[in-house]
This record gives C-alpha cells, sequence and structure tokens, in this order.
C-alpha cells in the first residue's frame, strides 16, 4: 500500500534501504528539503522530488522483475495528481517508469544524464608536485564564480549568467565545506561537500579549469578530503557522469569503488 513519506519513519537509515545507500545518497538531501513528492511502498519503494527537480525513485533490488515493474506502475496511478518533470532511478526501472509514464501523458522522454554512485574506504596515496588543500575564504568569491559557471556548462550544458551564481557560491564559503586546491599561481580546483548525512559525506562541483587540468590538482584535492571525511568517521561518496571517463578513472585511482548507476530521464512535451 502506497502511503506518505514522512522523516520521523527514520525509513533513510534502516534496512533495507540503508544496503543501496550509497546509490541514492542524494535522498538524505531530498528528504530534508520541501517535498513536492514524498510516498513510499512498505519496504519496497520509496519516492521523494522536491519542486522542480526529478522525482527520484529507490526500489527494493530483491523484488523480482515482475513485482517491481507492478510497484513502478502503481506509482504511476498514485501519483497521478502531481505532474512530474523527469524521474531518477536504476536503469532498468528509470526507463520502465519513463515508458510507461509517457505513454499514459502523451510525452517524450530523453535520457540526460548516466551517473554511477561511488564510495571511499580508503585512500590511495594520490600526491602532486604543488600546492596544497584550504577552506575556501572570501577573497576567493570571485574565482569560486567563475569556477561553477564553468562547471555548470560544462556538467549540465546549461549557460548561466555569473551574477546567478554569486550567492550561491557565497552560501557555500560560508558553509566551511567548500575546499580549493592553491598554488602559486592561485586557485587551481575546488570540491564541495554538498550534504553531510549520518553515515555519509557527499562530494560535489569538484571543478579543475581547462589550463590547469592533467596535473593532478582535482585528485589531490579530493584525495586530501577524503582523508578529512574518512577522519571524522563518515564515509566520502559521489556521483560522476559516466560519459565521462576521466573523471571516473582519476576517482578510482583515489580508492573509490563503484556501487551502482543511475540514470536521470526527463519528460518533454
Amino acid at each position: 500500500m502506497f502511503t506518505p513519506f514522512l522523516k520521523e519513519d527514520n525509513f533513510l537509515n534502516r534496512e533495507p534501504f540503508v544496503k543501496d545507500e550509497v546509490r541514492f545518497n542524494v535522498m538524505h538531501r531530498i528528504a530534508a528539503g520541501d517535498l513536492a513528492i514524498g510516498v513510499k511502498h512498505e519496504d519496497k519503494l520509496l519516492a521523494l522530488q522536491t519542486p522542480n527537480r526529478p522525482m527520484m525513485i529507490w526500489v527494493n533490488k530483491t523484488l523480482p522483475r515482475a513485482d517491481w515493474q507492478q510497484v513502478l506502475t502503481g506509482l504511476i496511478e498514485y501519483i497521478k495528481p502531481e505532474r512530474i518533470n523527469g524521474v531518477m532511478a536504476e536503469p532498468d526501472m528509470a526507463l520502465y517508469f519513463a515508458q510507461k509514464y509517457s505513454a499514459d501523458y502523451n510525452l517524450n522522454y530523453e535520457c540526460k544524464m548516466n551517473l554511477m554512485s561511488y564510495h571511499c574506504l580508503k585512500v590511495i596515496n594520490f600526491t602532486v608536485d604543488s600546492g596544497n588543500m584550504r577552506l575556501a575564504a572570501a577573497q576567493d568569491l570571485n574565482t569560486i564564480v567563475e569556477f561553477r559557471v564553468a562547471y555548470i556548462q560544462e556538467t549540465l550544458d546549461k549557460e548561466v549568467e555569473a551574477d546567478s551564481q554569486i550567492e550561491i557560491a557565497r552560501k557555500q564559503i560560508d558553509s566551511n565545506r567548500l575546499y580549493v586546491w592553491e598554488t602559486a599561481a592561485g586557485l587551481v580546483s575546488m570540491a564541495y561537500i554538498a550534504h553531510v548525512s549520518q553515515r555519509h559525506s557527499r562530494i560535489s562541483c569538484v571543478y579543475t579549469p581547462p589550463a590547469a587540468r592533467c596535473r593532478g590538482y582535482a585528485g589531490s584535492l579530493v584525495a586530501q578530503l577524503c582523508s578529512k571525511i574518512l577522519q571524522s568517521d563518515s564515509t566520502p561518496v559521489l556521483y560522476t557522469n559516466l560519459r565521462n571517463p576521466v573523471s571516473n578513472h582519476v576517482y578510482k585511482k583515489i580508492g573509490f569503488t563503484e556501487c551502482g548507476p543511475i540514470d536521470e530521464i526527463y519528460f518533454v512535451s
């Protein structure tokens, strides 16, 4: 039976969800915000969505194919009063949901991102000859804004104005979770701890400008940041775009291991 998701249920911190929570770690962040959709089906399914973002769906991976298809079909019927703009789920399930949902509402769908989830249980030594990690500071604001604009362009294929990123950059700096790699030439890379849950710290916004790439700066920054996270009894996690083999290779060299793929599919008229 489908029922509303309640934060008090502690669903995200108990079995069977925690067995697959690295792959669905972003659900901790979604659940902490304002929900447009929050629904669960016993221990079989959890679907969460914040306004104007794709709905993320976790399905108990022990379910036989026919059973998870039935549950996803039931979810489409349950959320019928709501219209969603996209879905994030395990690839087979994301595709099944997209096909059913788009057929019901005469929509088209497009897979925007093929993501891989990772966690790092132990850092493999990764060093470069120059530079050091430090927290981003107020004087770095303009550079962080430049990095964010370029990061969004590269990862989301989306153009944004620098002015739109000033307040976001300032908040990230003030959070004391934004780290940079600095050399004598200035800032050459950044990485952000986007969210901290009970067991994990999710790293995001890893960016190095093209002129500073292939020198190990981002790898060294993420490796040192992972060591810092592990020392705080948390496990580093992150998502990568599978269409970017370079970043996937670098993260594996640092010590990250794969925890399962996620596809992000959007619906269009």
